[in-house]
Order: C-alpha cells, then structure tokens, then sequence
C-alpha cells in the first residue's frame, strides 16, 4: 500500500502488514471501538506508519484520551487473510476464565 490514508476503521479495529518477499505479518488491534480517525502513511520507502487514533498530517494531532485503553501487537506466521483474522480475532477475545480446585506441583 502506498498511498496515505486516514478514517475511522470499523470493529473491530485491526490492521496486519506484511511484506511479499516474508513469510510473516505484523498486526496491530485496538481493542476498543471508536469512532476516532486513524492512519497510515510511508515514511520514505523504509518505514511503514500506522496510528491509531492520531492524525499526522497538519501536525501531531493525538484522539485517544480514554483510560484504560487495550491494545494488541504481534508476529503472525501467515500473511492469508483468512489465517491472520482468525488469529487477530483470538488474542482480542475477552479471555476464559475457568475457576477450579486449587492445585499443587510437584516440589521435588
């Protein structure tokens, strides 16, 4: 992707970049759905930016102000569509809590 873009992602809020020439992809995901205006650009041909809630263009301009906030980054092993959904939709699931009977290890 080459040209700069800016708007509101839609939920949930992700994004992955990944080169052709790699196996892998990073991801970012924003936790919260907002309706604050993120965005990419390129800086130079070396560096791929991306803010969520923050505006660069006409000067920093910085939306996110709730606190807490959740954000996920990551390495994913595929650069599939498909793949990377699945797995940028389980880390931004609420995580399982099971509540059980207290267990010991061994202390050998």
């Amino acid at each position: 992707m080459a040209e700069p873009w800016g708007g509101d992602l839609p939920a949930p809020e992700w994004v992955y970049f990944a080169d052709m020439n790699a196996p892998r992809a990073l991801f970012l995901a924003n936790h919260q759905d907002d309706a604050i205006e993120d965005q990419f650009w390129q800086l130079t041909s070396d560096m791929t930016v991306w803010g969520f809630g923050r505006k660069y263009r006409g000067g920093p301009v910085r939306y996110l102000t709730a606190a807490p906030a959740y954000f996920s980054a990551g390495l994913l092993e595929t650069r599939d569509y498909a793949e990377a959904s699945e797995t940028i939709a389980a880390v931004m699931a609420a995580p399982k809590v099971v509540v059980g009977a207290l267990e010991f290890a061994d202390q050998k």
